[in-house]
Protein backbone atom coordinates (compact mmCIF):
# COMPACT_ATOMS: atom_id res chain seq x y z
CA UNK A 1 0.00 0.00 0.00
CA UNK A 2 1.28 3.47 -0.91
CA UNK A 3 0.27 6.42 1.24
CA UNK A 4 0.55 10.07 0.24
CA UNK A 5 0.93 12.10 3.43
CA UNK A 6 0.44 15.86 3.43
CA UNK A 7 0.96 18.48 6.11
CA UNK A 8 -0.98 21.29 4.44
CA UNK A 9 0.16 24.86 4.43
CA UNK A 10 0.13 27.87 2.18
CA UNK A 11 3.76 28.90 1.96
CA UNK A 12 5.17 25.46 2.86
CA UNK A 13 3.55 22.06 2.39
CA UNK A 14 5.10 18.89 3.79
CA UNK A 15 4.65 16.01 1.34
CA UNK A 16 5.77 12.39 1.65
CA UNK A 17 4.98 9.11 -0.05
CA UNK A 18 5.46 5.93 1.93
CA UNK A 19 5.07 2.32 0.91
CA UNK A 20 3.93 -0.05 3.63
CA UNK A 21 3.93 -3.82 3.44
CA UNK A 22 3.75 -6.50 6.09
CA UNK A 23 7.42 -6.33 7.02
CA UNK A 24 8.44 -2.68 6.70
CA UNK A 25 7.71 0.90 5.72
CA UNK A 26 9.76 2.65 3.05
CA UNK A 27 9.82 6.39 2.38
CA UNK A 28 9.70 6.74 -1.41
CA UNK A 29 9.57 10.53 -1.58
CA UNK A 30 9.70 13.47 0.78
CA UNK A 31 9.79 17.22 0.23
CA UNK A 32 8.83 20.57 1.61
CA UNK A 33 7.05 22.22 -1.31
CA UNK A 34 7.11 26.00 -1.19
CA UNK A 35 5.18 28.74 -2.92
CA UNK A 36 6.58 32.21 -3.48
CA UNK A 37 5.39 35.23 -1.56
CA UNK A 38 5.70 37.14 -4.84
CA UNK A 39 2.99 35.05 -6.51
CA UNK A 40 -0.68 35.96 -6.59
CA UNK A 41 -2.99 33.90 -4.39
CA UNK A 42 -4.55 31.98 -7.30
CA UNK A 43 -1.12 31.19 -8.76
CA UNK A 44 0.02 29.72 -5.46
CA UNK A 45 -3.08 27.52 -5.24
CA UNK A 46 -2.52 26.41 -8.84
CA UNK A 47 1.11 25.49 -8.09
CA UNK A 48 0.05 23.48 -5.04
CA UNK A 49 -2.51 21.60 -7.11
CA UNK A 50 -0.03 20.90 -9.89
CA UNK A 51 2.57 19.57 -7.43
CA UNK A 52 0.06 17.24 -5.76
CA UNK A 53 -1.22 16.09 -9.16
CA UNK A 54 2.35 15.37 -10.33
CA UNK A 55 3.10 13.31 -7.22
CA UNK A 56 -0.17 11.38 -7.53
CA UNK A 57 0.59 10.58 -11.18
CA UNK A 58 4.16 9.51 -10.39
CA UNK A 59 3.50 7.34 -7.32
CA UNK A 60 -0.17 6.24 -7.70
CA UNK A 61 -0.92 6.30 -3.96
CA UNK A 62 -3.68 4.09 -2.56
CA UNK A 63 -4.74 6.69 0.00
CA UNK A 64 -4.16 10.23 1.20
CA UNK A 65 -3.37 11.01 4.83
CA UNK A 66 -3.78 14.72 5.54
CA UNK A 67 -3.71 16.81 8.69
CA UNK A 68 -6.86 18.62 9.69
CA UNK A 69 -6.63 22.38 9.82
CA UNK A 70 -5.09 23.81 12.97
CA UNK A 71 -6.70 27.18 13.58
CA UNK A 72 -4.49 30.00 14.68
CA UNK A 73 -5.26 33.59 15.53
CA UNK A 74 -4.41 34.86 12.04
CA UNK A 75 -7.68 34.42 10.13
CA UNK A 76 -6.14 35.34 6.78
CA UNK A 77 -3.50 32.63 7.12
CA UNK A 78 -6.10 30.09 8.27
CA UNK A 79 -8.25 30.86 5.22
CA UNK A 80 -5.29 30.49 2.85
CA UNK A 81 -4.31 27.15 4.41
CA UNK A 82 -7.94 25.96 4.21
CA UNK A 83 -8.04 26.87 0.52
CA UNK A 84 -4.73 25.10 -0.14
CA UNK A 85 -6.05 22.07 1.72
CA UNK A 86 -9.14 22.14 -0.47
CA UNK A 87 -6.97 22.03 -3.60
CA UNK A 88 -5.09 19.02 -2.19
CA UNK A 89 -8.33 17.21 -1.34
CA UNK A 90 -9.69 17.99 -4.80
CA UNK A 91 -6.67 16.48 -6.56
CA UNK A 92 -7.00 13.28 -4.50
CA UNK A 93 -10.75 13.11 -5.09
CA UNK A 94 -10.37 13.43 -8.87
CA UNK A 95 -8.29 10.24 -8.81
CA UNK A 96 -10.74 8.56 -6.40
CA UNK A 97 -8.06 8.22 -3.72
CA UNK A 98 -9.56 7.53 -0.28
CA UNK A 99 -8.88 10.40 2.11
CA UNK A 100 -8.01 9.94 5.79
CA UNK A 101 -7.82 13.02 8.00
CA UNK A 102 -5.81 13.26 11.21
CA UNK A 103 -5.40 15.94 13.85
CA UNK A 104 -1.92 17.36 14.44
CA UNK A 105 -1.85 15.57 17.82
CA UNK A 106 -2.69 12.21 16.21
CA UNK A 107 0.17 12.68 13.75
CA UNK A 108 2.61 13.65 16.51
CA UNK A 109 1.73 10.59 18.58
CA UNK A 110 2.00 8.30 15.55
CA UNK A 111 5.49 9.46 14.56
CA UNK A 112 7.01 9.99 18.02
CA UNK A 113 5.09 7.44 20.15
CA UNK A 114 4.35 10.11 22.74
CA UNK A 115 2.41 13.29 23.43
CA UNK A 116 5.54 15.29 24.15
CA UNK A 117 7.77 13.76 21.46
CA UNK A 118 10.28 15.83 19.56
CA UNK A 119 11.64 15.59 16.03
CA UNK A 120 14.70 13.69 17.25
CA UNK A 121 12.38 10.97 18.62
CA UNK A 122 11.02 10.54 15.12
CA UNK A 123 14.49 10.44 13.58
CA UNK A 124 15.65 7.88 16.15
CA UNK A 125 12.54 5.72 15.68
CA UNK A 126 12.95 5.79 11.90
CA UNK A 127 16.76 5.68 11.84
CA UNK A 128 17.11 8.96 9.95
Amino acid sequence: MKILSVDPGYERIGIAVMEKNTSKEIILFSECFTTSLKQKHDERLHDIGQEIKKIIEKFSPDRLAIETLFFNTNQKTAMHVAEARGVILYEAATKKIPIFEYTPLQVKIAVTDSYGGKAYSYRKKNKI
